[in-house]
């Protein structure tokens, strides 16, 4: 477990943290008049790497955590001693972070790698999408707790995202290659199906860590990779019980995430969840050069019979709304810029659930 988990980190070298940090927009950390002042100067990158100080004296458990209230995701703290890179991962085992220190000084410097925290309620229970378009390169695959839920996580190259499917599981599994049955711990089986995937490079050589994580978290028990042929990968994830999940879409790098609640969820309500991608990214698509497409900010209309019923702007391409049961028409909304566009979509909200769905844009370009 120990090898997978240190091939999983991925160390970075200081010049190339300072580069992700200048390309990553920061904003400053959000700050309210009752909060408390937090152990640490700079601003926080919205997603990405920043360099910033510690300004009391504080452990890095109580570190991470103050970070993240002020909306930092955090993914790994790097410090500098004597020339050498110490690193702390957020929801390793203690052991893997046995090399950083307890307890950080007033006055030390410290690179933080930030992920997008991004709250949702828990009420998928199955998702489909057709991705980025091109073919996807697993380069990782990773599992953590976090505070109220486990996450998994596959990454790829190029920021491509395969098409997926996502559903619970109760009949037998079977490897792709030679037909075995498989199993995995836990009581309920969530299954993540990949078309337009590989986890190999074309010298025939592994593009991901491990085919298996047993991590032992509080829902989520084993992840097991049992098909990876043809343009096909699967995962199977062993969970403590089945329970709504929710998913998001990440770019730079491409990411599809999945989280497990470790908590009773609240009721779910009913609405609609998804992303939102444009394309063609590229003026001329060349053959075997992939150019996928892009997560786009928009402001999407969900009607009924010509009347709006809800609208929602787009985060990062991804967003979700509150809907009563029923049948929408989606549109961008009116006053939108001419191009991208859209061709209207109908959904169907069922009670208790959100709806999974991709819209795609027409970018215009040619």
């Amino acid at each position: 477990m120990s090898h997978v988990l240190v091939r999983a980190l991925r160390p970075f070298t200081l010049a190339a943290i300072l580069v992700i940090g200048v390309m990553s927009g920061s904003v400053p950390g959000k700050q309210t008049a009752s909060a408390q002042v937090p152990p640490f100067s700079g601003d926080l990158p919205a997603e990405g790497v920043a360099l910033l100080a510690v300004t009391a004296a504080t452990s890095s458990a109580d570190l991470a955590a103050a970070l993240r209230v002020q909306g930092c995701g955090v993914r790994a703290l790097v410090i500098y001693v004597d020339g050498s890179a110490r690193l702390y991962t957020a929801g390793a085992p203690a052991f893997v972070n046995a090399g950083f220190p307890v307890t950080l000084p007033a006055g030390q410097l410290f690179l933080v790698r930030c992920e997008v925290i991004l709250e949702g309620d828990f009420v998928l229970l199955d998702a489909v999408g057709d991705g980025s378009g091109g073919f996807a390169e697993q380069s990782d695959v990773r599992a953590a707790s976090h505070a109220g839920y486990d996450r998994f996580v596959v990454e790829f190259e190029e920021d491509v995202i395969p098409t997926y499917a996502v559903e619970y599981v109760t009949d037998t599994q079977f490897t792709c290659g030679q037909g075995a049955p498989v199993t995995v711990a836990g009581n309920a089986t969530l299954r993540l199906h990949l078309t337009n995937a590989r986890i190999h490079n074309e010298a025939g050589e592994m593009t991901i860590p491990t085919r298996t994580l047993t991590p032992g978290l509080p829902a989520i028990k084993e992840a097991r990779e049992i098909c990876g042929f043809e343009g096909h990968v699967t995962w199977l994830l062993g969970l403590d019980e089945e329970t709504p999940f929710r998913m998001f879409i990440l770019q730079a790098p491409a990411r599809i995430v999945i989280d497990i609640p470790t908590a009773s969820p609240p009721a779910a309500g009913s609405g609609a969840a998804g992303v939102v991608w444009s394309g063609p990214a590229c003026p001329v698509v060349q053959e075997g050069q992939n150019c996928p497409d892009r997560l786009a900010d928009v402001t999407l209309t969900f009607g009924q019979g010509g009347s709006e019923r809800g609208r929602v702007q787009t985060i990062g391409g991804r967003f979700t709304i509150d809907l009563p049961v029923g049948t929408y028409e989606v549109n961008l909304a009116p006053g939108s810029p001419v191009m991208p566009s859209m061709a209207a979509q109908t959904i169907v909200v069922p009670p208790n659930q959100r709806t999974w769905f991709e819209v795609r844009l027409d970018s215009g370009i040619r």
